[in-house]
C-alpha cells in the first residue's frame, strides 16, 4: 500500500473463499490502477523484486505465485467514474464473496476484467 501511495497508484486487494469453506486457500484479487501506466509498471516491479511474502519457516520470499490476468487501459465509464475509491479501498471488505468481487471487478473493468476474471478461475 506504501508503494501504490507513492507512486500515486491505486491497490485494491480483496479475497474470497469459493463456497465459503475457510478450510481452503483463498481466492487473492489485486487490482492496480493508476493514471499512467509507467506507475502501474513500476508498482509491479517493485512487487516482483521486493521480498513480500513469506515462506512456510518464516523466511521472506519474493512473491512467485502472481499472474496477470488483464492489463491495460481502462474507459472512464460511468461504473469506474461513480466508484467510491476510499471505500473500495478500505480495509473493511478485504474478505468478499465471489458475486460482490465480480460485480466489483465488471465495474472498474468492464467486459474485460470481467471475462480475464471468470476464464482464471475455471
Amino acid at each position: 500500500r506504501k508503494t501504490a501511495k507513492e507512486l500515486d497508484a491505486f491497490l485494491l486487494i480483496r479475497q474470497c473463499y469459493p463456497n465459503h469453506d475457510f478450510s481452503k486457500k483463498p481466492l487473492i484479487v489485486v487490482a492496480v490502477v493508476g493514471d499512467t501506466t509507467d506507475c502501474v509498471q513500476q508498482f509491479m516491479k517493485r512487487w516482483r523484486t521486493s521480498r513480500v511474502d513469506v515462506d512456510s519457516r518464516g523466511k521472506s520470499c519474493l512473491e512467485r505465485m502472481m499472474s496477470v490476468l488483464v492489463e491495460g487501459e481502462l474507459a472512464k465509464t460511468e461504473g469506474i467514474m461513480g466508484l467510491d475509491w476510499d471505500k473500495a479501498q478500505s480495509e473493511d471488505g478485504v474478505n468478499t464473496s465471489v458475486e460482490q468481487l465480480k460485480v466489483l471487478v465488471k465495474s472498474i473493468g468492464g467486459e474485460l476484467w470481467s471475462k480475464a476474471f471468470e476464464t482464471d478461475r475455471t
